[in-house]
C-alpha cells in the first residue's frame, strides 16, 4: 500500500464528511412544516454521525503520518424537504464512491481495509434510509390480509 495515496484518499473522504455534516446541520435549521420535528432531528442525528466519521478519518490520517484537511467538499443547500433529502442521498452516494475508490487502493493492509469497510457499511445504511424516505424502492404486498397461525 502506498501510504501517501491512502492519506490522500482518506482526506478526500474527510472533506466529504465535513461537507455532509454542515449540509445536514443547515437542513436541520432550515426545515419547515409539519415534518419539522422529525426531520430536524433526523438531520441533526445524521450530522453527528458524519462528525463521528470525520473524527475517525482525521485520527487515521494522523496515525498514517498525514495532516487532516480542513476544507470541506461542496455543500448543497435547499429550502425544499424533498430536495434536502435528495441532496442527502447524493452526498451519501458521493461518500460511498470515495470510500470504494479508497478501498481498492488499500491493498493487503487489513486494518485499514476493515476501517474503510466499516465506513462503507455506515454510509450504505444512510443511502438505504434516504431511499426509503424518498420512496425510491416501491414495495409490493402480495396480500392485503395476513392470518397468523394459532400457537398451541
Amino acid at each position: 500500500m502506498d501510504v501517501q495515496r491512502a492519506i490522500t484518499g482518506l482526506n478526500q473522504c474527510l472533506a466529504i464528511e465535513y461537507a455532509t455534516m454542515i449540509q445536514y446541520l443547515q437542513n436541520s435549521f432550515l426545515i419547515q412544516g409539519l415534518e419539522r420535528e422529525y426531520l430536524a432531528g433526523l438531520f441533526r442525528d445524521r450530522a453527528k454521525g458524519e462528525m463521528g466519521h470525520a473524527e475517525r478519518l482525521g485520527d487515521k490520517i494522523v496515525a498514517l503520518g498525514g495532516i487532516p484537511t480542513i476544507e470541506p467538499a461542496l455543500i448543497a443547500q435547499s429550502l425544499e424537504v424533498a430536495e434536502m433529502l435528495g441532496q442527502g442521498l447524493a452526498a451519501e452516494r458521493e461518500a460511498l464512491k470515495a470510500l470504494t475508490t479508497l478501498l481498492s487502493e488499500v491493498g493487503d493492509d487489513v486494518p485499514l481495509r476493515v476501517f474503510v469497510e466499516q465506513l462503507c457499511l455506515d454510509t450504505q445504511e444512510h443511502i438505504e434510509s434516504f431511499e426509503k424516505l424518498l420512496a425510491q424502492k416501491r414495495l409490493i404486498i402480495a396480500t392485503k390480509e395476513v392470518r397468523l397461525k394459532q400457537v398451541a
